[in-house]
This record gives C-alpha cells, structure tokens and sequence, in this order.
C-alpha cells in the first residue's frame, strides 16, 4: 500500500508540512524567550526578519495541511477497492486500529491550522506584532499535533494488509453494532433533528446578532464550536438518510463518492469553514483592546463572521432540502 501512488502524494504532504513546521517551532521558542521588540540589538531584527520569513512560508505550508485532509479521505476511499467487504472509506478505516485516530488527528490539526492561520493574518497586520507569542505558542502545540498524526498516518497506512477482510459501512453503522459510530447512527432521529435545528438555529441567530452590533463575540465563538459535532451527530442519525434515501443506511462516507456527486465534501467543507471562522471571532476577540488592534479586529471579524453563517447556512440549507423536496419520507422514526 505504501507504494500507491495517491499513497505516496499523502506522505510527502505530511512529511513537508511536518518537517517546516518544527522548524518554525524552533523559531517559536527562541520568539517565546528572546523577543523585545523595544531592543534595537542585532540579534532582535535577525529574529524579526526570520519570523517574518517563517510565517509567510508557514502559511502556504499550513494551506497544503488544509488541503491535505480531503486529498487523505480521498485516498482512503479509494483504497476500499482493495479489501474484502469495504465499499467506502469506512471499511478501510475499519482495517487496523490506527484508521479511526489517524482521521480525528487530521481533523483536529484542519481545525487548529485554520485558527492559527486567521490569527497570523491578524498580527501580519499590525506595526508591532502584538500577537507573535501568543500565535508561536499555539504553534507549538499544532506542532506536537502533527507529530501525532504523522505518526499514527504511517502506522495506519503500513499496517493496512489486503487480505483482511473487513467490514462494510452497513455492518459497523448497523443495528446491534457496538461503538461511538453505531450509537450515533441509532440516536433517535428525532432528537437529533430537534438538537441540531436548535443549536443551529441559536448559533446562527448569535452571529446575526454579532454581524449587527459587534457585541458577544465570545457567545459566537462558543456556540460555532459546540455546533460542529452536533451537527456531525444528527448527519449520521438523520440526514443520512434522505442523502441515500434509504431507512437504514447511516455510513457518512458513502456521500463522498462520485454515486452521491461527492455531496459529502460540500457538507464537511460547509461546517469546517464555519466552525473555523467562528472560532476565530472568539479567539482574536481577546486581543480587541491592544491599540494597534483596536480598529483591525472588529473589520476581520465582521468578516469572518459572515464565513462562518455562510457555511453554516449552506450546510442547513443543504441537508434541510430533501427533507422538504424529496419524495423520501421517513415515518415511525
């Protein structure tokens, strides 16, 4: 398997990304316990210059990490032709062990690497880097991140043997499944459609509220977040269903095949870029009283407030509309 080309393309990514980014980790450290932007010393305007440098090139790197999540869910679904019993990304993930924690690993780092990216934005447009310890410090953290997924990536694709034979998205989202997976897939559908228009419909009307006034940018933040898995539970339960119409099928990763016009990338792409951009108004929101922030964050998070109720809306939008347009209906649930 390691040998696959689309195999190889996800590794290179992930050693590229991996590898700057601990150099840029190391610059990070010497920013945490050498930076004084007051010094006028030799050794503060090297560090000025190679921090600039590092977190132009960071960014772009970071970008490919973005873009690196779909390209690895692309590869694993196409992979399932190889095993007995796969018909989707699910079977393949289902292989060994290290499937499942490889994706919430590269989820995760999507998540923080979009953060990190909307808070470099920030301080690269302010005169006096007001925010470079606290962005070289989450930087170490999504370093530590990437590590992680690195590794359990490798482990993941070198254990993956052929002749196993695994299981198809029906079996492990099936009933009498046991595991996070089958208890989100048998949730009452009701209740999971209740929640999630709930929580969506507060969410959205906190950040209509923020673009108007400004004002609870926290609350915005909060519930962008708390929306995100909620709204990745009732997909399964619920949603799923009219996306496949049929009763029983629960799989979130058949939609993302060519049999669905690859719907499931819309769908995640919608509530990353919501979940991402809402976080962010939160998180810069702190820094709303240095001086040289003062007018520049409220423009950026007017901004990326509207992102953020653009994906959430589509998102709505798109899961609501065969419910209301398709002939599939579901009744007893």
């Amino acid at each position: 398997m390691l040998l696959n080309p689309a195999v190889i393309a996800l590794i290179a990514a992930s050693v590229l990304v991996g590898t700057f980014t601990l150099y840029a980790c190391g610059v990070g450290l010497q920013v945490l316990g050498r930076w004084n932007l007051d010094s006028a010393g030799e050794k503060q305007l090297q560090l000025e210059r190679k921090t600039y440098l590092v977190s132009s090139i960071l960014s772009h790197v970071l970008a490919i990490e973005l873009v690196s999540l779909f390209l690895f869910i692309a590869v694993v679904n196409h992979l399932h032709t190889f095993f007995t019993g796969a018909m989707c990304a699910a079977g393949v993930l289902n292989v060994n062990p290290f499937g499942h924690l490889t994706l919430a690993a590269r989820t995760a780092s999507f998540l923080c690497c979009g953060i990190w990216l909307v808070i470099n934005h920030v301080d690269a447009h302010a005169c006096d880097y007001p925010l470079i310890r606290f962005k070289y410090g989450f930087l170490l953290v999504i370093g530590l991140l990437l590590v992680a997924e690195g590794v359990l990536q490798v482990m993941f694709l070198a254990s993956l043997d052929p002749q196993v034979l695994t299981s198809c998205c029906g079996i492990i989202f099936g009933e009498g499944s046991r595991g996070v997976a089958a208890g989100m897939a048998h949730l009452p559908a009701a209740a999971a459609a209740g929640n999630f228009y709930g929580a969506m419909g507060l969410t959205l009307a906190a950040g209509a509220w923020f673009a108007r006034t400004g004002r609870h940018d926290w609350l915005y933040g909060l519930l962008s977040v708390a929306v995100l898995p909620l709204s990745l539970v009732a997909l399964i339960s619920y949603f799923c269903l009219y996306v496949y119409e049929l009763p029983t099928h629960h799989c979130p990763f058949c939609m993302l095949q060519k049999e669905y016009h690859f719907v499931g990338y819309f769908l995640y792409g919608f509530l990353l870029v919501g979940a991402i951009a809402g976080a962010s108004i939160g998180i810069i929101g702190r820094f709303r009283k240095k001086v040289t922030l003062a007018g520049l964050i409220p423009q950026i998070q007017k901004r990326l407030c509207w992102a953020s109720l653009l994906g959430y809306g589509l998102f709505t939008l798109r899961v609501t509309y065969p419910i209301v347009f398709y002939d599939f209906k579901l009744t007893g649930y």
